[in-house]
């Protein structure tokens, strides 16, 4: 009978254990909630520079002494296509840098959080039944 009793006392976390348990899974909710931002930045960026590219594309073309308009700031500014393609295209190629550094961390972020994960065990959305 004794076995019995401690396996019983073994079982059950103590409020310390469980604590702590909170702590690992709230810090695994904090990696989860980060990489969500992250994915989300780079989507914007994304989306940023297909705007870039499709204003790159349109005014290749063009006769680069053709006026065109930038908006700079919430002000339309008057330019050539010569002066303004430039600088479209050097901020096209910046968001390209932005969205790869920006994946580098999310790919390190990702393998950090499924290294927590495994290293505390940590389930996704498995009942308690299956742990028994």
């Amino acid at each position: 009978m004794a076995p019995k009793t401690a396996q019983v006392e073994k079982s059950v976390p103590t409020e310390e254990e469980m604590q702590k348990a909170q702590e690992i899974v709230q810090n695994y909710n904090n990696m989860r909630a980060e990489i969500q931002e992250m994915t989300s930045k780079i989507n914007e960026l994304d989306t940023e520079r297909n705007e870039h590219a499709l204003v790159v594309r349109n005014l290749t073309p063009l006769d680069p002494n053709r006026r065109c308009y930038r908006s700079i700031g919430g002000v339309l500014v008057e330019r050539t296509v010569k002066e303004v393609l430039p600088l479209i295209q050097k901020n096209l190629d910046q968001i390209d840098s932005w969205i790869k550094a920006r994946t580098d961390k999310l790919k390190e972020k990702e393998k950090e959080c499924d290294e927590f994960r495994a290293r505390y065990n940590i389930g996704l959305g498995q009942s308690s039944k299956e742990e028994e």
